[in-house]
């Protein structure tokens, strides 16, 4: 129900059925249309000057958004102790008196070379041969690279238009026998 001395922002349209105008909110909608709170980890993250409006305090994260939340702190601080390890094994400290990166570890950290015959890509701006800048197209480049011309439709062109050639033409024997269905789908009647 909305509170008691609303107005709307417009007038509401005339077409409007009476049952419209005074109908009553059921219990869900009602329920749909609180506001619900911030969780406390995001009202964290936003300043004060963000929020224009009070929220109600009414959200709460369910057990499994927390666990997962709580596991994605885990798999993260995890992921940060194997990159130290992995670190260490690089720059030789294995932790140990005396210990040193063993020989596939100093394999895999450097970095794979070029092929001899690698071309690298061009760069973005090149210089161009003084030939290129002075060259004149043929007359046979410049026919090909000007668009085909087609014929207007306002000419009385017709795509349309069934040709008497293609009327007269009757198909060969081989035609015609490829054009018959397989034997396998006649039906006999």
């Amino acid at each position: 129900m909305p509170a008691a001395g609303w107005q709307p922002d417009r007038p509401l349209l005339p077409t409007l059925s009476v049952a419209v105008k005074t109908a009553k909110a059921s219990t869900r909608i009602c329920q749909l249309a609180r506001s619900r709170k911030l969780h406390t980890a995001m009202t964290r993250l936003c300043n004060s000057s963000e929020i224009s409006v009070s929220v109600p305090s009414l959200a709460r994260p369910s057990p499994r958004t927390e666990l997962l939340a709580n596991l994605t702190l885990i798999v993260n601080s995890t992921i940060k102790k194997k990159a130290v390890k992995v670190n260490k094994l690089i720059a030789g400290d294995t932790g140990k008196k005396g210990g040193a990166a063993a020989a596939r570890v100093l394999y895999v950290k450097a970095p794979k070379q070029d092929h001899p015959q690698y071309c690298p890509d061009r760069p973005i701006s090149w210089p161009v041969p003084k030939s290129v800048l002075e060259a004149v197209a043929s007359e046979r480049l410049q026919v090909l690279a000007t668009p085909r011309l087609r014929k207007p439709l306002a000419d009385g062109f017709d795509p349309y238009k069934v040709s008497p050639a293609a009327r007269a033409a009757t198909a060969s024997p081989r035609l015609q026998e490829l054009a018959l269905p397989p034997a396998r789908r006649c039906r006999t009647r």
